[in-house]
Parts: structure tokens; sequence; C-alpha cells
């Protein structure tokens, strides 16, 4: 039996994917009001915590897996950090 389980822990961590290294939300079917309302509550409630990363489900990005999309927002975020930086005198 323990052999079973320590097979069935090596299998899982060989097959799953790494746990996302941050918090993402991803929105869909919102018109833009319902979606700046969305926006606003999250950033106005402290129960969500920041979450740096969000998208739009967009046609470019609907068929991309969780991973992928993060990866983007990532390199995004950091892209957005660094013009600011630059953009203040």
């Amino acid at each position: 039996m323990e052999y079973r389980l320590k097979y069935w822990q090596q299998m899982k961590k060989a097959l799953l994917p790494p746990e996302l290294e941050g918090q993402m939300v991803v929105f869909a079917g919102l018109g833009q009001d319902k979606l700046e309302s969305a926006l606003s509550l999250l950033r106005s409630n402290p129960a969500c915590g920041k979450i740096p990363y969000k998208a739009v489900l967009t046609q470019t990005n609907q068929n991309w897996n969780g991973f992928t999309l993060f990866e983007e927002l990532q390199k995004e975020h950091a892209a957005m950090q660094a013009a600011g930086k630059t953009a203040q005198p």
C-alpha cells in the first residue's frame, strides 16, 4: 500500500504542472461598465488582496492555458512597471 502511495505521489508530481507564482483574475462576457465596476470592487475591497495580474478573455488568448496567460501577464506587468519608472522625471 505504501508503495502505491509513493508511486502516485511521484506520478502526480511528474504529470501535474506547478502552481502559478501569484494570483490572476480573468474576466469574460462583461461589458465595459460591468468590467469597470468589478475592477473598482476588487480595488476597494481589502479582503480581495492585491491582484496584479488581470486579463480580459480575447480571441488572442482564448485558447491559452492558465500558465501561458500568466506568463504573458507577468511580461506585460513588468513592461508597464518599467515604463512607469522611466516616465517619471
